[in-house]
């Protein structure tokens, strides 16, 4: 936890072991809850067999920690606070967007549709709670029998929106890699590093713009700043 002009650096969680990890925090409208992803390896007699993925509460006033999702990661809370959308995980890999509220309760599949991927991440709402984008490859309208692998290199990326309510799904742009979408104030564009860019959608025109290149651009988590 740190202030905006970089004073007041505390922890919030304090490391737990080397094969924990917390990622992906969330503020609730009120700034007193956080809600993190915890991943855990799971070590038996020494050798690795999968992943423990979490989506926790953390009430920042009393310092109280609640684990409200099992098998989740990557959430992305809504603006009002409500709902949150996720990456639902089976054996350690993403097998869908899921929703509940913010309290855990009535966790089931975001998507209306029969649509699935190969591989998708980085759900994250419109500041106006209108609609989510998320990043995802391997696109199919319904899940091959058998699962099918779950890979995707040489598949390239894309940029998916969809309704608030997980209606209305369509692809806007190809990113080429996976990204992580950062959403302007108004909700208009949506910015991504990949590939060597640093890019800018307007979802009015579908227009793509580059506006920076070079090496310093190709992973990136953006935070669009009023």
């Amino acid at each position: 936890f740190v202030g905006l002009d970089g004073t007041g650096l505390k922890p919030i969680v304090e490391h737990e072991a080397d094969t924990v990890f917390y990622a992906t925090p969330r503020f609730d409208p009120t700034g007193n809850i956080l809600f993190v992803h915890r991943r855990a390896a799971l070590v038996r007699n020494g050798a690795f067999v999968g992943n423990d993925d979490q989506i926790q509460r953390i009430d920042l006033r009393t310092g109280e920690r609640k684990t409200i999702i099992k098998d989740g990661a990557d959430p992305a809370l809504s603006p009002d606070g409500r709902s949150i959308v996720y990456v639902h995980v089976t054996d350690g890999l993403g097998d869908g967007l899921w929703t509940a509220g913010a309290d855990g309760a009535n966790q089931k599949p975001f998507l209306k549709g029969r649509d699935s991927f190969w591989y998708l991440q980085t759900p994250r709402f419109a500041p106006n709670g209108q609609s989510i984008a998320f990043s995802a490859a391997g696109h199919t309208v319904a899940r091959v029998a058998g699962g099918g692998p779950r890979a995707h290199l040489g598949v390239p990326s894309d940029l998916f929106l969809t309704g608030a309510d997980g209606s209305n799904l369509r692809s806007v742009g190809q990113t080429g890699d996976d990204v992580t979408p950062a959403w302007s104030p108004d909700s208009t564009r949506i910015a991504w590093v990949a590939t060597g860019g640093f890019f800018v959608i307007d979802l009015a025109t579908k227009q793509i713009n580059a506006v920076r290149q070079g090496g310093d651009f190709f992973f990136g988590d953006l935070l669009w700043l009023r």
